[in-house]
């Protein structure tokens, strides 16, 4: 082994250390997650009241994907990292101290912009246009939670702060808080506004208040223990911050793209597709998504980004390439059985999850034909999470944008074809059409920019991947029908439990076991990196 492979070794193990820890909140996170949305669903099930809910709640969490899990880390971080390096502790105070305010004034006035017309149009100036009680409903919950996307955007900027430092637990746990709030107020605040759903559902807004408060909280103190002190500056002088900003604008265009592509998934739900229901499923469907996406593709490329970063300054293309390539091979080997799980198990893993109190049977079919849409993108949107990460750290956020705009387009277009024969499972289908459409103009673009960084025995492993992942999926098949069989008494939680769950054990089971049979190194070099002490 020559000295350089032992030091793309040593980066590729420090990467996979990383995206152990936020792989572990992640982790949690979704549980939690689950939890909530199972407990939701039984409460308010998949009709008028949580669509305006989901509706609502697109606003909010469309700032949090920019920012939580795009623009500003990847603009941010490399930012920090340059100038920690070139001016020390106190160059890097000052960054952040600026950047902190910038931030701060700029959310206050998108909120303030965001709230004025949300007091003055009525929604009953437009009866007889739409449903004008779920648009009033709408409203009112847009009221409680557009202030949320100041709470989380301030958390993401701190989340980046402690991950240039080599900090990732609190900005990975700080989600599990939301979760608990959310939670918590399904039992206790809800009731308390009485037994109408649509009030009900209030409950709710206000607990993701509470939970953004929290979020902030918990990053506060390990950055204290750094001796990180952020507080709002007049000085905004620091030559950094305006390369920031230019890096960071082009990214959030580039980004935007994806969150029109959500907004408009939710206009054409509402306007095309008959009756109510259908920005319910896409929601539940697109939580079954986000299951392995946050945590195979968002955790990998949260953990590649600093070291990318570090090998981008260094103009060290080799390591870099070796890096890139590790991360999008593991991001196959985690996401391509995940998304063959979820396709051939959608049905009793949803009827298992959510198919209780007013969530029935009809919500469950809706529900799995969406998943079936979205599934087919797992593995693409994972890669995609990572590649990207490989030009923010470069600087070129260009490409990624040019990208994102010609796949919005695509996605828009797709949408228009689908929504009519397939209705929102159409929609669904869209989304991972588009992304593969994104996913092949960056690999192209990077390629032509570092050269290849997938080593020419990629695709093999690949090929190894989905076999040993579709053998897995005829084996849940297997098992599912095997155990429907069974005399297992009359339909109910425990029946449906051991339909979804024996299948899902099973096949985890039988992928790792073929792994192992296979000798795919992704799969000994996971073992290795988990079985280390921290």
């Amino acid at each position: 082994m020559t000295a350089d492979d032992a030091d793309s070794r040593g980066v590729n193990r420090h990467v996979l250390r990383a995206a152990r820890t936020v792989v572990g909140w992640t982790l949690l996170s979704r549980i939690l997650g689950l939890v909530r949305d199972v407990l939701s669903a039984a409460r308010f099930g998949a009709g008028a009241v949580w669509d305006a809910f989901t509706f609502a709640w697109t606003f909010p969490n469309t700032f949090r994907r920019l920012f939580g899990e795009g623009a500003l880390a990847s603009a941010f971080i490399p930012t920090l990292t340059e100038v920690r390096e070139n001016e020390g502790a106190e160059g890097a105070e000052r960054l952040v101290n600026a950047v902190f305010t910038v931030l701060l004034i700029g959310l206050s006035a998108i909120t303030v912009l965001s709230l004025l017309p949300l007091f003055v149009v009525s929604p009953e100036s437009l009866e007889g246009m739409v449903n004008v009680d779920k648009l009033d409903l709408i409203v009112r919950l847009l009221q409680v939670m557009v202030p949320y996307l100041i709470l989380i955007c301030i958390t993401a900027f701190l989340g980046a702060v402690l991950q240039t430092l080599g900090h990732f637990a609190a900005p990975a746990a700080a989600p599990v808080l939301l979760n608990l709030c959310w939670i918590a107020a399904l039992f206790g605040i809800c009731p308390a506004f009485g037994p109408e759903p649509s009030r009900q559902i209030f409950g709710i807004a206000i607990a993701v208040l509470v939970g953004g408060l929290l979020q902030i909280a918990v990053c506060l103190p390990p950055l204290w223990r750094q001796g990180v002190r952020v507080r709002p500056t007049l000085d905004f002088r620091h030559p950094a911050i305006r390369r920031m900003f230019r890096i960071m604008l082009p990214i959030v265009l580039g980004m935007a793209p994806t969150q029109l592509n959500i907004l408009f998934d939710r206009l054409i739900a509402e306007a095309l597709v008959p009756g109510d229901g259908a920005n319910s499923a896409l929601y539940y469907g697109t939580r079954m998504m986000q299951f392995p996406l946050a945590l195979v593709g968002i955790t990998m490329a949260t953990a590649v980004l600093p070291t990318l970063s570090k090998l981008a300054a260094r103009a060290d293309s080799v390591a870099m390439r070796r890096t890139l390539g590790a991360a999008v091979g593991m991001t196959g080997f985690v996401a391509i059985p995940a998304a063959v799980g979820l396709i051939v198990l959608a049905e009793p893993i949803v009827r298992f999850l959510f198919e209780r109190g007013h969530f029935d049977a009809t919500a469950t079919t809706a529900t799995r034909s969406v998943i079936w849409g979205y599934t087919l993108g797992i593995p693409v949107i994972c890669a995609q999470q990572v590649v990207t990460r490989a030009f923010y750290a470069r600087g070129d956020s260009r490409t990624p944008v040019r990208a994102a705009v010609i796949a919005m387009l695509c996605n828009l277009a797709f949408n228009l074809a689908l929504v009519g024969p397939l209705q929102e499972t159409g929609l669904a289908l869209a989304t991972s059409l588009a992304a593969v459409v994104n996913l092949a103009i960056l690999a192209t673009a990077l390629r032509a920019k570092i050269g290849p960084f997938v080593d020419p025995g990629f695709a093999a492993r690949i090929l190894r991947t989905i076999f040993n992942a579709a053998v897995m999926g005829g084996l849940c098949v297997g098992m599912y029908v095997w155990v429907s069989g069974l005399a297992l008494g009359s339909e109910g939680f425990v029946r449906n439990g051991i339909e979804a769950l024996v299948p899902v054990v099973g096949g985890v089971l039988a992928y790792w076991i073929g792994a192992s049979v296979l000798r795919i190194p992704e799969y000994r070099e996971l073992r290795r990196v988990f079985r280390e002490r921290r």
